[in-house]
């Protein structure tokens, strides 16, 4: 008789999740070469929930996923579909600290993703479940949508290059302000 259900639904959850990241990573490479890729960094936000703030979620090319919402952080893994490129699926847990969100445990939240014809945008249809500290499962709640959008690299324009002696090549684009007056650069 197990005495620490929780850790044992804990661990077997790992065990699970550790296997599915290590048995697709070719599939994730073949979805990287056809240029149908997930990876890179994304803002989450929920339709369902317009007062929910957006989330910021990380997929990686070994088939890892970091994320991070208003109830915390979330891990977890995601591989790609069967079907069609483009098409995803995913699995993450967080912890549960919060007792608005439910008891003490894990929140685990799977679903499919099918990235947009942009490759920069996806939409997730996606399924929520509650797991207290005593391995007590809640009812699977959804499905709901989110939806995503790639977090570009923003170039910061006029900055200039340093120069080859170490001298920065930098160009002002902005002048100092002092009580809401613009001030001339010394």
């Amino acid at each position: 008789m197990f005495r620490y259900p929780a850790l044992v639904l804990m661990m077997v959850v790992v065990t699970v999740a550790t296997l599915t990241m290590t048995s697709r990573a070719v599939t994730r490479q073949d979805a990287d070469a056809e240029g149908s890729s997930l990876v890179g960094s994304w803002i989450i936000t929920f339709p369902d929930i317009p007062q929910a703030p957006p989330s910021l979620y990380t997929f990686t090319s070994d088939g890892t996923v970091v994320g991070s919402s208003a109830n915390g952080a979330r891990h977890g893994v995601w591989t790609t579909g069967t079907t069609d490129a483009g098409e995803f699926s995913l699995t993450v847990l967080g912890v549960i600290s919060d007792p608005a969100v439910g008891p003490p445990g894990l929140l685990h939240i799977w679903g499919s993703l099918v990235l947009g014809d942009d490759q920069d945008t996806f939409s997730l249809l996606y399924f929520v479940e509650a797991i207290a500290a005593d391995g007590t499962v809640a009812a699977v709640e959804g499905p709901f949508q989110a939806l995503g959008i790639r977090i570009e690299d923003q170039p910061i324009e006029g900055l200039g290059t340093p120069e080859a002696d170490g001298t920065p090549g930098i160009v002002p684009i902005a002048s100092p302000v002092v009580d809401g007056t613009p001030v001339a650069a010394a």
